[in-house]
């Protein structure tokens, strides 16, 4: 059960419709993460406003495999419902290789440097050593793509603690279901 109670749409502050009918016509539903979100408008359009922001990064594996990694670091199963869910929908990523992203992997060398190094941001709040900087550019990523990975991770971060703190129930459709 919520430790906070989620409005619904009708419930949720005006100026939140608009926003949270394009995400419910985009998903197909109206999401429970959507709904405690939108408990606060600032809160609601910030997150909208980095998520467009950074959808312009990297490629959408590398970002989901990534907001996969940092989920799973941070306990967030309604992030991972979500994550599978958006992975698997949007890009038809196959099972095994989200699997593979939950723990920091990819089948994808490049993409594997990336989720692990989003994995050692979260396991040492930030604080990674010289052999985790080396790995990732070593996979090919510039100083401006870590500085892209790190942001990523803290906008997974967000959302995760977010629905941590609040325990909602998943919502989203199960990976078999699709």
């Amino acid at each position: 059960m919520a430790r906070i109670l989620l409005p619904t749409r009708e419930q949720a502050p005006t100026e939140t419709h608009k926003i949270l009918d394009e995400m419910q016509q985009r998903l197909g539903f109206l999401s429970n993460g959507l709904r405690l979100l939108s408990l606060s408008p600032s809160v609601l359009q910030a997150y909208v406003d980095i998520q467009t922001t950074m959808s312009h990064v990297l490629d959408a594996k590398t970002r989901e495999a990534v907001a996969l990694a940092v989920s799973m670091a941070n306990g967030c199963n309604y992030c991972v419902a979500t994550h599978c869910f958006i992975t698997h929908a949007n890009s038809q990523t196959l099972p095994d290789e989200i699997s593979l992203n939950l723990e920091g992997k990819s089948g994808d060398a490049k993409r594997a440097a990336a989720a692990a190094f989003a994995r050692r941001i979260i396991d040492t709040h930030g604080k990674v050593n010289d052999a985790d900087l080396a790995a990732v550019r070593v996979a090919g990523y510039s100083d401006t793509e870590i500085v892209e990975l790190t942001t990523l991770a803290a906008r997974y971060t967000l959302t995760n603690f977010l629905n941590n703190v609040a325990d909602i129930e998943i919502d989203i459709p199960a990976l078999s279901d699709n």
